[in-house]
């Protein structure tokens, strides 16, 4: 896509935190393609590869590092070989999250601890590094990629609903924090999305779909645009928002 020069990332460095929901590749290569140096951090190492892969036909400098995101020694680990590898952080995109479905009664306290460390944690643990160097630099971009559930419940999702809660107010409170030190802290809450590219016709023998204004599913690369946005000097005067790309999804009774 065509990069306006408020949008272009070329020279900076984006450090993309991914789980292993697929979402990655789409991320990482549209950083790349803003003119972004990636580095990718996680625990998967499929999904690394895949977004590595995706993100270097752009050419430019891309890194990989395995690290398991909810423990804060490896986090800081990660990051020390970001700064060695690529000299800077200028954003960081936390995309790390488990999505989980599970009637609340039959919710384990380990299943609880594994959402809430994966969903919450990890993104705080990311946020605490990222934000250590761009306090040095004066100035950053932090993307927490969230849910529309944060806003809305839903059937067997109280954990995974409760936990995009957490991130939105952390995001909300985070920036009230960042702000004085020149960093911008915005969230994403992507609707019911899809790695696949399902026909319309198909998408809509669902209920779900049928139900969505849109009239279909979103997929990762509905959010890119807003995402090199909110890493760019464009979005100098955006904080502390969670903006909700759903198809109408929230606007819906």
């Amino acid at each position: 896509m065509p990069i306006p020069a408020e949008w272009d990332l070329t020279g900076k460095v984006v450090v993309l935190a991914t789980g292993n929901r697929g979402w990655g590749p789409t991320l990482a290569s549209g950083l790349a393609e803003a003119g972004a140096d990636v580095a990718i951090i996680g625990h998967d190492e499929k999904e690394l590869a895949a977004s590595a892969e995706a993100a270097e036909k752009y050419e430019h400098r891309v890194v990989t590092y395995a690290a398991d995101l909810t423990r804060q020694v490896s986090v800081r680990g990660a990051f020390r070989r970001v700064l060695r590898a690529l000299g800077r952080v200028d954003a960081l995109v936390n995309n790390a999250q488990v999505e989980f479905a599970k009637p609340i009664m039959e919710v384990t306290p380990a299943e609880y601890d594994r959402v809430m460390d994966r969903n919450v944690k990890a993104a705080l643990l990311c946020c605490q590094e990222a934000a250590r160097f761009m306090i040095e630099q004066k100035k950053g971009r932090i993307v927490n990629i969230a849910s529309a559930l944060a806003q809305r419940g839903q059937w067997n999702e109280t954990v995974y609903c409760a936990s995009m809660g957490a991130l939105a107010q952390l995001t909300m409170a985070l920036s009230l924090e960042l702000a004085r030190s020149g960093i911008n802290v915005s969230g994403i809450g992507p609707g019911w999305f899809t790695t696949e590219d399902i026909p319309l016709e198909k998408q809509r023998e669902q209920n779900l779909v049928r139900f969505l204004p849109s009239r279909r599913l979103g997929h990762p690369r509905d959010i890119v645009p807003l995402m090199v946005y909110l890493c760019a000097d464009a979005s100098s005067y955006m904080s502390g928002q969670v903006i909700y790309v759903d198809g109408g999804a929230l606007s819906h009774a």
